[in-house]
Order: C-alpha cells, then structure tokens, then sequence
C-alpha cells in the first residue's frame, strides 16, 4: 500500500511539473509575438508601413499558428496526465476492493457501496476527458480547472477512504 501511495503522489509531482513548465513556454511565446508586434510598429515611411502591416499579418498568422500548436499539444499532455491519474484511481480502487474483503458483512457493504460510487466517478472522469472537445481558449481553460478540481477530490477521496469510512460507521 505503501508503494502504491508513493507511485501515485510521485505521479502527481511529475503532472503539476509538467503542467507549470506549459504555463511558462505559453506565457514566453506571447509575450515575443507581442514584441514583435511592437517592433514592427515603428515603421514612419508609408511604404513601410504597408510593409510593416503585411509582415505583422504574416506574423500574427503564424503565431496564431503556434499558439493552436501549443494549445493542443497542451491538451495532448493533459489527456495523458488526466488518463495516467485515471489508471492510478483504478489501481487505488483494486486495493481497496482487496482489502474490504475480509472486513465483517455489514462494513464492507458499506464500503463497496462507496467504492463503487467511488468507481463509477472515475469511470465518469474518463468519459469526460474523452468526450472534451476544444473550442476556444476559455473552453479549454473553464474545463481544465473544473476537471483538476475534481480528480483531485476523487484521489483526496480514495486516499483518505479508510480514515472517512471509520468515522461514518461511528
């Protein structure tokens, strides 16, 4: 139980890692494709002006190009990391099953009737990451919290399964 406890919180370590450096590249791309829209900008010249104005289409176009890129391969990760969390909540909910096993008649019906609610939810969990399609950027971002939100309860919920179970059966 142990080693399952450490593989799932070192697992969490390496997706809120994951999901910060995204943040970062994000936040560094906008802020050089603002610059460049700057730069080019201070054209006095009509010429280059109209220069200036074509080469700023050409490059909003292709940071506009970089930023879908981003954004999907940000989703691409996130999918991984979501559906790698999916995969550890399973293992969690295969220990517990193991466990209440021997527990006396009345307590583990109660437990496998949390632990399927339990189940059913990560079940639900998937089918939401699977069924996510992106629209926009606040779309994108609005389900990106909403979803984290909850699998992070759901994990809080099977971490914790045994300290809540024994204090709602007293």
């Amino acid at each position: 139980m142990l080693k399952r406890a450490n593989l799932f919180r070192n697992a969490l370590k390496q997706i809120k890692t994951k999901s910060r450096i995204m943040k970062k590249s994000l936040i560094v791309i906008a802020a050089t494709a603002l610059l460049a829209v700057f730069i080019t900008q201070g054209c006095d010249r009509a010429s280059d002006d109209l220069q200036s104005a074509e080469t700023s289409v050409i490059e909003a176009e292709r940071d506009l190009e970089i930023a879908q890129s981003e954004i999907e391969a940000d989703i691409g990760i996130y999918r991984q990391e979501m559906g790698d969390k999916i995969k550890v909540n399973n293992l969690a909910i295969a220990d517990i099953k193991e466990k209440i096993q021997d527990e006396e008649a009345e307590i583990k019906a109660a437990h496998e009737v949390r632990i399927a609610s339990l189940e059913k939810t990560n079940s639900e969990m998937k089918r939401k990451m699977d069924n996510f399609r992106f629209t926009n950027r606040d779309n994108w971002d609005d389900f990106k919290d909403e979803f984290s939100n909850s699998m992070d309860d759901l994990g809080k919920s099977l971490n914790d399964f045994f300290s809540e179970a024994t204090t709602s059966l007293n």
